[in-house]
């Protein structure tokens, strides 16, 4: 019998007219492939274990399916369509047995190819609550589908609605430059695109940094302020027009824009400066440096590192007027302190530990410590912790540095105890998840344990970038391995960015799961208490059995959205300053 589940009390009557246009306003229809819907379909499908899972968009006359796993056809006749039915639902939409439902046990779809017996799908719905299609899974077997499946499926519709959303919103400039890449896709093609942009000299990337200093003043309101802040970030954006690839915040107050310098129009920095210069921003001032050469990172969040390290250290990028020239990023990251001062503070032992408290809130006996690098520069000013992990691999420093961290870390656990405090239960420590796919790293941590013979279950390890999909089954044997014999936890770090992320959940043992440090800061301007994204986030992350944790908090208002969304672990500035362990020579 068909049954739904209802996501909203009260909707308006669909009016057809409006929701084919709001459809066509989102541009998906007959758009390429794009891997974070990808992902969320083939997640979907593992999540119910059935064959058939699809993105379906509901047109005038026909479904097409924006993403698909286990169906060769990409559109059906808008009539035979279980979707169709779907969004006229109010929610999810169930068919526990087609055979037994009259309004489908005749379909085509059924009878034949590819012989639908079961199907759910949740309805995808436009920021005006408007139809847009749903998410959905099948099956030529009959089965049930449980109301936490049910609310599992509309978790993933509500992050679809997110990603829709924000793609057709190009003004909003609140998050990360790696939410803001949807003309590539996710951060994933944006690294290929950038490993590619270093192998053919045919092929550019620049990045334009700039701020926007000032505000609105005397009796004038906030939300004026932020109405000329997002205009100006709009004009930016359009100066540099086709060329423009990703847009967003970099680091505190800076911000970026992304370019194929191939396609950067003629008179764009005059453009630019006339922005700089424009009587509609009478308290405004914006500071900015076109940058044409960019590092080869490895990671779009490690080129996202340098740039922010480069902008915020460099003595070279003059940010009191507004400049075009060309910079040469690598040359500049190659002369600064933290790369050529790295693998001498490693030998020489000069990177010490810091260890910041970790509240469990299960748990008020409970003392966890989250362990990072404590490294300074030439003015004795701490190096973001996770600068020092991207620039290690830019480096190709990443086994020196993980092997000195560990071996520090094992020897602090054993034998030393932080100034003025006891020792805790469980310490959090960094890794690479490209560690985790090296055939000899299970063999070295063994060793290590047997060195330093820690108390069991007193280690957790953060996996703090992605690991291959080839890769995975290795990594895998491994963290079992270490989680029988001495008790080791696996934590996901950085999560929430990335959609594609979400399969690792259910690949591999992960007991746990650390939301990203960006998504953390985008608490404070969303609206209301959280973002839907936000808590679908989590509530995949309940499915997959893991607790939740937050770094980085530095807002009241972080914390208890946080804590309104069922996060079980919080660290950050507001949580407890950080106890320093220095190691010198």
């Amino acid at each position: 019998m068909t049954s739904t589940l209802r996501r909203h009390s009260i909707l308006p009557a669909i009016n057809e007219s409006q929701r084919l246009n709001a459809l066509a306003q989102t541009g998906l229809l007959d758009s390429p492939p794009d891997p974070r819907f990808d992902a969320l379909t083939r997640l979907a499908a593992d999540l119910f274990k059935v064959p058939i899972a699809l993105i379906s968009l509901i047109d005038d006359e026909r479904q097409w399916f924006k993403s698909r796993v286990g169906l060769g056809i990409c559109e059906t006749e808008r009539e035979i369509a279980f979707c169709s039915k779907a969004i006229e639902s109010n929610g999810v939409l169930v068919v526990p047995d087609t055979h037994s439902d009259p309004h489908f046990s005749a379909n085509p779809l059924v009878v034949g190819p590819p012989y639908i017996r079961f199907y759910a799908g949740a309805v995808i719905y436009t920021k005006d609550r408007l139809p847009l299609g749903t998410i959905c899974v099948m099956s030529p077997e009959p089965r049930q589908c449980t109301l936490d499946e049910q609310n599992i499926l509309i978790r993933c519709a509500e992050m679809l609605e997110s990603l829709i959303e924000a793609d057709c919103d190009t003004t909003d400039c609140r998050g990360s430059i790696s939410r803001m890449a949807y003309k590539l896709s996710d951060q994933s093609a944006l690294t290929g695109y950038i490993r590619n942009a270093m192998k053919m000299p045919d092929l550019s990337l620049g990045i334009f940094m700039y701020r926007v200093l000032g505000g609105v003043s005397g009796g004038q309101k906030l939300a004026r302020s932020s109405r000329l802040r997002s205009d100006c970030h709009k004009h930016v954006a359009q100066a540099f027009k086709d060329a423009c690839l990703a847009h967003g915040r970099l680091n505190e107050d800076v911000y970026g824009l992304l370019f194929d310098s191939r396609k950067v129009p003629a008179g764009c920095a005059t453009v630019l400066e006339d922005i700089a210069d424009y009587e509609a921003f009478p308290t405004f001032r914006l500071y900015g440096t076109l940058i044409y050469s960019i590092p080869s990172a490895t990671s779009f969040s490690s080129l996202i590192s340098q740039l922010s390290y480069v902008w915020h250290n460099t003595d070279n990028l003059n940010h009191g007027v507004f400049q075009s020239e060309t910079i040469d990023v690598a040359s500049l990251i190659k002369s600064s302190f933290i790369l050529k001062n790295l693998e001498a503070a490693i030998d020489n032992n000069a990177i010490g530990l810091a260890f910041s408290p970790v509240v469990d809130v299960r748990r008020t006996t409970d003392k966890t410590m989250l362990v990072s690098p404590l490294w300074k520069d030439e003015e004795g000013d701490l190096v973001d912790r996770d600068l020092v992990y991207s620039i290690a691999q830019y480096a190709g420093l990443s086994r020196k540095y993980s092997v000195y961290m560990l071996d520090r870390i094992f020897e602090f656990i054993l034998d030393a105890s932080v100034e003025g405090s006891e020792h805790a239960e469980r310490y959090i420590v960094s890794l690479q998840g490209h560690e985790l796919s090296r055939g000899d790293w299970l063999k070295e941590m063994v060793n290590r344990f047997r060195r330093y013979p820690l108390p069991v279950g007193s280690l957790r390890i953060a996996v703090n970038s992605a690991i291959p999909p080839a890769s995975r089954n290795l990594a895998k044997s491994q963290m079992e391995e270490l989680h029988s014999r001495f008790g080791v936890e696996f934590i996901y770090d950085g999560y929430g960015e990335d959609v594609g992320a979400l399969q690792l959940l259910f690949d591999l043992p992960f007991k746990g799961v650390c939301l990203g440090s960006e998504l953390v800061e985008r608490i404070d301007s969303m609206p209301g208490d959280a973002s839907a994204f936000s808590q679908s986030v989590v509530g995949i992350c309940r499915h997959a059995d893991c607790f939740i944790m937050a770094k980085n908090i530095t807002t009241e208002r972080q914390f208890i959205t946080l804590s309104a969304m069922g996060c079980d672990y919080y660290e950050g500035p507001l949580i407890g300053d950080p106890a320093e362990l220095p190691f010198t020579p």
